[in-house]
């Protein structure tokens, strides 16, 4: 539900995951650290394609507000750079794709996706993402987990705004 909520189409869903994004602090974190961290709070897994745009859009707003590396140009290109992560993530870790993504195609994908911002990122820099997702997956919540094993059912409360009443079970 998380998801739909943030994910969601309306103004007030962007708004409250823009709230919820400025609640993290990202001015000393790079982009990989920044996206593991706020990828470990829900499950993209599963969401619809508009969704997920959403919510990296978000994402790359907010970064590209706090970096003080100011590695993008604009936030368009730290969305773009986020969401070839997430294709990245894909295509290496999900078992039913056959062909990965090879590092000599994500480099040439950075080239083209992030244009204005290249020269400051460059190939070394693309290749540290692609050997670090490579490695090590970028986590996420596996299941409902927190709701299954006794969550208590109380008020849903995320950046001080009421999201909703989870009846007591």
């Amino acid at each position: 539900m998380v998801i739909e909520i943030l994910g969601g189409k309306e103004e007030r869903n962007k708004a409250i995951y823009l709230q919820f994004l400025q609640k993290h602090d990202w001015r000393d974190h790079a982009l990989e650290q920044s996206l593991r961290r706020v990828l470990q709070t829900f499950r993209l897994a599963g969401v619809e394609s508009q969704a997920v745009t959403r919510i990296l859009e978000g994402f790359g707003e907010v970064f590209y507000q706090q970096d003080a590396s100011k590695l993008f140009v604009d936030s368009e290109e730290a969305y773009e750079m986020a969401y070839l992560m997430i294709v990245m993530q894909t295509t290496l870790h999900n078992p039913n794709i056959k062909m990965k993504l090879q590092a000599k195609d994500f480099i040439l994908q950075g080239k083209t996706s992030c244009p204005k911002s290249y020269d400051r990122i460059g190939d070394q820099y693309m290749q540290s993402l692609y050997d670090n997702v490579k490695s090590r997956e970028i986590d996420s919540p596996l299941s409902r987990s927190w709701y299954d094993e006794g969550f208590n059912g109380s008020d849903l409360t995320m950046c001080n705004i009421k999201l909703g009443s989870i009846p007591a079970g």
